[in-house]
């Protein structure tokens, strides 16, 4: 912090430094050390805010949806008029020209996501934007359709054909958020995406914010944050089980699809901004995402 000596300042100007002179040269001193104290602040806050700034070389290719039956014809397509086949390309709304970078957002209910703007000085996230309305260059989502032929079904994820080819780092901070529309069913998800990994315990963890196991449920008009519970759910409990090479149901469906309706199932692939493992490490993957379903007969 600078200091003023004032045995040298007189015997600069003399003995005859009126006070007048020494308070305007005080003043002098002490605007230079707020401003000098201003500067590191920033500074400060500008380094822990690091976090924030993704690398657009975190990408995601999107490769194809697919299913899977037991006695179900289920299939699968990428326009809600289109071919329903087995498998289809996955074909994003949010073009951005082949890979898809992610930035961290958080959302509680698919509806409204929000966008960490600025840390205190504790590296906790305090301001936050409402990004629901510029999403295209921080996430990927989509729809797929499934029709069931030939009986009811219920529908859940494939385990064995459903590919998330991520580092644990990544696999940890990703949540997949899904919306499934029929004439008789309309379900909302989130979902954890741990239990799919094919790595343990490699993901490293710090809070960026004042609580934990939130996210985001709200904001003030100055960006504070009114957090939540997580709602993601673990992926696993909505997967189909096997016996020998056919898909059993699971412990939850995701949805019950009656014979020759169509399920709108729209998708939200991003980082939770509020999660542990969403912070720099997580920057500089790559990996490819297949989604799948598996339908089998309603249990009576």
């Amino acid at each position: 912090m600078p200091t003023i000596d004032w045995s040298h300042a007189d015997r600069r100007h003399g003995t005859g430094m009126n006070i007048s002179q020494r308070n305007e040269q005080l003043k002098r001193a002490i605007r230079r050390t707020v401003l000098f104290t201003v500067l590191v602040a920033f500074t400060f806050i500008c380094a822990t805010f690091a976090w924030f700034s993704f690398s657009t070389s975190t990408n995601v290719t999107p490769m194809r949806g697919s299913v899977n039956g037991s006695g179900v014809e289920l299939l699968i397509s990428n326009a809600y008029d289109g071919e329903y086949a087995f498998e289809c390309e996955l074909l994003p709304e949010n073009d951005q020209g082949g890979d898809y970078g992610f930035e961290p957002v958080s959302t509680y209910d698919l509806e409204n996501f929000f966008e960490a703007v600025s840390m205190n000085t504790d590296s906790m996230a305090d301001r936050y934007a409402d990004v629901t309305d510029s999403l295209d260059n921080k996430l990927m989502k989509g729809t797929v359709y499934l029709k069931a032929q030939n009986a009811d079904a219920e529908v859940f994820f494939d385990p064995e054909q459903m590919e998330l080819s991520f580092p644990d780092q990544m696999m940890t901070s990703m949540r997949l958020g899904i919306r499934l529309s029929s004439s008789t069913d309309d379900r909302t998800y989130i979902f954890r995406l741990d239990g799919l990994s094919t790595e343990t315990g490699a993901a490293e963890e710090t809070s960026t914010v004042p609580q934990d196991n939130v996210v985001v449920y709200s904001i003030d008009s100055a960006g504070n944050a009114e957090y939540a519970e997580d709602p993601s759910l673990d992926i696993m409990e909505y997967c189909a089980a096997y016996e020998d090479t056919k898909p059993i149901p699971g412990t939850f469906p995701l949805t019950l699809l009656s014979k020759d309706d169509i399920c709108t199932v729209m998708y939200w692939f991003y980082l939770e901004g509020c999660d542990v493992n969403t912070f720099n490490p997580v920057q500089e993957n790559e990996g490819e995402i297949d989604l799948a379903f598996a339908g089998t007969g309603v249990r009576p």
